[in-house]
């Protein structure tokens, strides 16, 4: 997760914020981007198994197939991209 919140995905590094407040949010709402794209990940993959490379790795983390599938419902159609958020206020309360 904290390569994801980093260099693979959101670039935290580069905000360069130094206020706790705005750093907390900013965490905050980091923290439910990644769950929102491990939900939508877990719902495209379903029990099939990640993809995997000759050496042995997976392809892609279910953080990038997540965050892959939330960039291209935004592009196509926007509606299908929140369907999961419902589920995640759930087991947030």
């Amino acid at each position: 997760m904290f390569a994801e919140a980093k260099t693979k995905g959101f670039n935290l590094e580069d905000t360069r914020l130094s206020i706790e407040k705005k750093l907390d949010l900013l965490m905050g709402i980091v923290a439910l981007a990644m769950a929102w794209a491990a939900k939508v990940a877990s719902a495209k993959l379903g029990n099939q198994k990640r993809p995997g490379r000759s050496h042995g790795r997976y392809a892609k983390s279910i953080f990038r197939i997540g965050l892959d599938e939330i960039r291209r419902l935004l592009r196509t159609s926007p509606e299908h991209a929140f369907r999961h958020w419902p589920k995640i206020r759930q087991k947030i309360a």
